[in-house]
């Protein structure tokens, strides 16, 4: 989702395990600002038309992280998500709720 037409209240809690791991865990929850227009890509291009819902509330995402750093410049991290869908999305097509695994490596120099 993109910034068009967005409201996005995102805490994050950290907890540094030891020196090189760190768990965080997240939610993001999402909102349209307003109900007469839709959802957006980054690109700005429309993804989900109003589709004559007034419902604001487009989905929970909820994400825990693993960060392991063995050195300064070296950092991987392996990460799962969920999202689940609001009224809005429930209400304008399909409404699966949808999973995520990730995994990176980041170096530094």
């Amino acid at each position: 989702m993109g910034p068009s037409n967005l409201i996005n209240v995102h805490p994050i809690l950290t907890f540094t395990i030891s020196e090189e791991w760190e768990l965080r865990a997240a939610a993001a929850l999402y909102w349209r600002e307003s109900s007469e227009d839709g959802l957006y890509d980054n690109g700005g291009g429309l993804i989900r038309a109003d589709g004559g819902s007034d419902a604001r509330f487009i989905g929970a995402q909820t994400e825990l992280v693993l960060s392991y750093s063995p050195l300064r410049e070296v950092n991987f991290e392996i990460s799962y998500s969920r999202f689940e869908a609001g009224r809005f999305i429930e209400e304008t097509g399909r409404d699966d709720t949808i999973h995520f695994i990730g995994a990176e490596a980041r170096l530094w120099f």
